[in-house]
């Protein structure tokens, strides 16, 4: 439990039900991520943030013992990465990984970006694309990022199989409590680059990209954002 929030943990069946803001669990599809900004199901508006089941949130599953999947709101600390209203929290009940598995075609480069924000300090969290057909890593790397601002990280990935699993696994969060930590927003995978994709590598790093390319793994770059408070 996350010391004074945890005092409004929902039961969030029922809520979502008497409230109207129960979504499918909807599947991924060819067109990339869905959910990314974790604005759905919306928490209702009495509640800082909600731990939510798994089923609830369109698109994303998690690898936590209770199915729970935690969605923070500006009421308890500040806005998304992009000024918007929600946003997910790795470490919900326990240490865990979120993920969501996507269609792909081999041999098609997928572009990729997320946000993320430590909690207390600096929160260290790993993404991996894995391609689920042949169960093999196309990229690995871990983040470190402090919580004075959201970071931008992106980058490109060829796809080698039919299916890809994007995972953010959680490895720490300042302060040790297994509850709290990594927040994440602004989640992208797909065959377009998003709105502001930085699609000129830099110079120095021109000859790892032709190095990796065999891997399927283009780039990787990160980028200080403003930080938004409400």
């Amino acid at each position: 439990m996350k010391n004074i929030s945890k005092l409004a943990v929902v039961t969030i069946g029922s809520v979502a039900l008497s409230l109207g803001i129960v979504g499918n669990a909807q599947e991924a599809h060819a067109t990339g991520l869905i959910n990314g900004g974790f604005e759905q199901p919306i928490v209702p508006s009495n509640l800082s943030w909600a731990s939510i089941d798994e089923s609830l949130v369109p698109g994303w599953e998690t690898t936590a013992t209770d199915n729970k999947i935690e969605i923070q709101t500006p009421r308890l600390f500040h806005a998304g990465a992009l000024g918007t209203d929600q946003y997910a929290e790795l470490n919900a009940n326990q240490v865990s990984s979120l993920y969501q598995d996507v269609e792909t075609t081999s041999g098609t480069t997928m572009f990729w970006r997320f946000f993320h924000r430590g909690r207390q300090g600096v929160d260290t969290m790993r993404l991996s694309i894995i391609d689920l057909t042949t169960n093999s890593t196309l990229f690995s790397q871990i983040y470190n990022t402090g919580n004075t601002a959201w970071v931008e990280y992106q980058g490109t990935t060829v796809a080698t199989g039919g299916t890809t699993r994007w995972q953010f696994d959680s490895v720490a969060a300042a302060g040790g409590n297994p509850s709290i930590g990594n927040f994440l927003d602004e989640v992208y995978f797909a065959e377009k680059p998003p709105e502001g994709f930085q699609t000129v590598p830099e110079p120095a790093s021109v000859l790892g990209l032709l190095a990796m390319g065999a891997f399927g793994i283009v780039s990787t770059r990160k980028r200080k954002q403003l930080n938004i408070e409400n």
